[in-house]
């Protein structure tokens, strides 16, 4: 009961902050900038409501509450769908079959059975391991001011394990 109270705060202070996050973009955010863009942004923006609602909904499933886990799951899939667009991952496929899951044990069988055939069309599609990774890269010159090599050298403090030693 507790996780689930936690759970239910976790959800709320991510959805003020993401609200709040929201409103400043689309305040500032000027007339002449593509308005896709910012549309864009927001609806990736909304990624982090749709795991506190994930989380929530495993919480939930542990303590048997399937029928209150299924709307968390229906909304985070929605989110993430709004977000990605029609680019299926594999970590999308493993977010449907947990609604799948939910879906069959509060005996909805039929739309759970359209969800786990569209869980196998993915995974047919992006079977593991065959993740893509795309680089970005820039022909402008990195501006190593001293913030950056700040930040670098904390980084290395920090995470020194991250940097392999140098060979002199």
């Amino acid at each position: 009961m507790e996780a689930e109270e936690l759970c239910r705060r976790s959800l709320a202070i991510t959805e003020e902050n993401v609200r709040c996050q929201t409103a400043r973009w689309s305040k500032s955010w000027r007339p002449c900038q593509n308005r896709k863009g910012l549309e864009a942004k927001i609806r990736l923006n909304q990624i982090p409501i749709s795991s506190a609602l994930a989380h929530l909904a495993a919480v939930c499933e542990e303590q048997q509450k399937y029928v209150e886990a299924e709307p968390l799951r229906r909304r985070s899939l929605e989110i993430k769908e709004g977000a990605w667009g029609e680019r299926y991952l594999p970590s999308f496929a493993d977010s449907l079959a947990a609604h799948a899951n939910v879906l069959h044990k509060i005996g909805r069988e039929r739309e759970a059975a359209e969800i786990d055939k569209r869980v196998d069309t993915i995974r047919l599609r992006h079977p593991d391991g065959s993740a893509r990774c795309f680089l970005r890269t820039t022909a402008r010159p990195i501006d190593k001011n001293l913030w950056w090599r700040f930040s670098t050298f904390l980084s290395v403090v920090l995470h020194h394990s991250r940097f392999p030693p140098s060979s002199r």
